[in-house]
């Protein structure tokens, strides 16, 4: 029983910290994107016509 209160204690950890880091990952790029100077469809075109989004 005990082994199981442990495992059960451990994945609410790493799910925990999968869910913080996810959130920091998100804001970051939101954060990103809002300082950015072109907006986010911006699409430039190369000289060999390859375009990148």
């Amino acid at each position: 029983m005990e082994e199981l209160i442990i495992n059960k204690k451990i994945l609410t950890v790493i799910f925990g910290l999968l869910f913080i880091g996810g959130a920091a990952a998100i804001l970051e790029i939101y954060r990103t994107a809002k300082n950015t100077d072109r907006p986010l469809d911006y699409v430039m075109e190369e000289h060999g016509g390859d375009i990148f989004v």
